[in-house]
């Protein structure tokens, strides 16, 4: 039996009478289901293979399978545009999908891809048959992929994103020839999914604030696992009040409603410089193992988490809050726990003195009185990071209100030792502090800092962590919110609202320049106003601005509510809310 060894470029080298090796490439493989083979007219028949010889022959794509209803072609690398052969299969199965959905009727037809093994075995006559695993696999996937869908195995999908990616002229070059996708790229969405799309990473305070300044000029893509959104400011009163807790969030199908774009309920598992991997929320016998997105333009506001708890910040990883059910359930569980707790005389242990250990002390010697808490951090005062003068009030009020403070002392991060070292049996111990970025998607891009942080200039375009520090992906993936270090500022910036949704400000204006062809950008101030609202309770607050307490008590209280009420107005999409925030300036 003689073979021909088909070289891993995708060419047949010269004929070999002994070589058994198996060479690789990839195959696309199409076919016609068995009701479309019952009900398909003649001159409909012959102008499918009219079309895919046309397809063919415009790629260099060689024939290795062919019948009225099925084929199969191996597809070559276009050395002179520098597309691979997975590529030029991928576009070559979407135009074909593309092609049969057009017709009247509509065509319905499968396709597959696949990289890997393929010999050719010569039969007397000149006639040859083609075998090996690339064939195999491709026609597998035509068999039990989605109608007038392009399927393609996971390795030529790992195989397109670790190319580099053909441009937009290369594409446009490749079928010039071919009228009807000229025809496609002219008409809307073909050509739109080539220049503009956007692709948005996380849907808090900042995510949803660039959705809804954009979706309008992008075809824009949004990935965010949750189902609702939260106001996480005010997430402590909620673990202690249920009532509270629903007035925090609403749905993201409210949220966004009237607002075109594609919503992926799922996690960004890897970013490329072009494309993304998404693995999605839910699993099950129809849905995929993974999604690639691709893009001209990306934002990341994936934000931050507490290291070893979801409780006051969702993060992707946490499956069972990625509902607002499940969230709710979750919170009502450890409201019980500490419920439990109190009865049975335990305490709460906070670790860490910080914004969100003073106020969830608060809120806890507000709502179930009867619980010990304890308060420890390593600094001698509680809020380190604050004015004298808000420690020295917080101080006052927590001691007031019989909060234990362990402050100023090293204690062990191990939950048994330091109980031991508390001389406490058992207790609720709650993580307080201690931030993480969920952006561990990005380390392919070689972005981040010493801290996980995605470092940007002020711009908001993410730069490389090499010395140079030039923008990645020619500076159109920007970054904003808890997960970013801005270079170039006065003083790093803190976690919250208010720089975030400055950032935004700025990564809309600059990506509609971009869109426009226009390379001046904008940049974030070097210096941004620093407001904090410390809740001490429902009845008592810290208003601190630049460094200075500028309100405490029933004002401070007030000021907090109506940044709460309206900005889950402006979520919420209730005029009074959105008329409030427009108006606000974010210096």
């Amino acid at each position: 039996m003689d073979f021909t060894k088909v070289v891993s470029d995708g060419y047949a080298s010269g004929e070999s009478t002994c070589s058994t090796d198996t060479g690789v490439c990839c195959c696309l493989a199409w076919r016609l289901p068995k009701a479309t083979q019952a009900s398909i007219r003649k001159e409909q028949l012959r102008a499918l293979h009219i079309e895919i010889a046309s397809f063919r022959e415009l790629v260099g794509a060689v024939q290795i399978e062919v019948s009225a209803t099925a084929g199969a072609l191996q597809c070559k690398d276009s050395r002179h545009l520098a597309i691979s052969a997975e590529d030029v299969a991928l576009r070559l199965g979407q135009l074909l999908c593309g092609w049969c959905s057009s017709q009247d009727p509509a065509i319905e037809l499968t396709v597959g891809m696949h990289t890997g093994g393929l010999d050719i075995v010569h039969l007397p006559g000149g006639q040859r048959l083609f075998v090996g695993s690339a064939l195999l696999g491709a026609s597998e996937l035509a068999t039990e992929a989605p109608k007038t869908r392009a399927s393609l195995s996971k390795r030529v999908f790992l195989q397109i994103i670790n190319t580099p990616r053909p441009t937009q002229a290369s594409i446009l070059k490749l079928f010039k020839d071919c009228g009807l996708v000229i025809k496609l790229f002219a008409s809307g969405d073909f050509r739109t999914s080539l220049t503009n799309r956007l692709l948005v990473i996380g849907c808090g305070p900042a995510g949803i604030q660039i959705v809804r300044n954009l979706w309008s000029e992008f075809d824009l893509t949004l990935v965010e696992p949750k189902d609702y959104y939260e106001y996480t400011p005010g997430i402590l009163r909620g673990l202690c009040d249920q009532e509270h807790l629903e007035s925090l969030q609403v749905p993201l199908s409210q949220a966004l409603d009237g607002f075109q774009l594609r919503h992926i309920r799922g996690k960004v598992t890897q970013l490329h410089e072009r494309s993304a991997i998404v693995a999605p929320c839910s699993q099950g016998p129809s849905t995929p193992e993974f999604e690639v997105v691709e893009f001209d333009y990306a934002v990341i506001a994936a934000g931050s988490r507490y290291v070893g708890s979801s409780h006051w910040k969702v993060g992707g990883d946490d499956a069972a809050q990625q509902s607002r059910e499940g969230r709710q359930q979750g919170l009502a569980a450890l409201r019980a726990r500490l419920v439990q707790r109190a009865e049975r005389g335990e305490p709460a242990v906070l670790l860490g003195g910080g914004l969100v250990g003073v106020e969830l002390a608060a809120e806890l010697a507000h709502f179930m009185p009867s619980l010990q808490v304890i308060l420890v951090d390593k600094c001698a005062r509680p809020l380190p990071t604050m004015p004298a003068d808000a420690q020295d009030y917080a101080e006052s009020w927590l001691r007031d209100h019989g909060i234990d403070l362990r402050l100023g002392k090293e204690l062990p991060r191990e939950e048994r030792p330091l109980l031991e070292a508390l001389g406490v049996r058992e207790a609720e111990v709650l993580q307080c502090t201690g931030l993480s970025m969920c952006c561990d998607f990005a380390a392919d891009l070689r972005c981040r800092d010493g801290y996980g942080q995605l470092r940007t200039n002020r711009s908001m375009q993410v730069l490389s962590s090499e010395p140079e520090g030039n923008a990645v992906a020619a500076g159109h993936i920007f970054a904003l919110g808890d997960c970013v270090s801005v270079q170039g500022t006065t003083v790093p910036l803190s976690k919250d609202i208010y720089p975030a949704e400055a950032m935004a400000e700025v990564v809309t204006a600059n990506l509609r320049n971009l869109l426009q062809s226009n390379s001046e950008l904008q940049e974030l101030p070097a210096q941004l106003w620093e407001l904090t609202l410390c809740s001490l309770g429902p009845d008592d607050c810290i208003f601190i601005m630049n460094g200075r307490v500028m309100a405490t008590g029933w004002m401070a209280v007030q000021m907090k509510h109506q940044v709460e009420v309206t900005k889950m107005g402006q979520m919420k999409q209730e005029m009074w809310g959105r008329l409030v925030w427009s108006l606000i300036p974010h210096w």
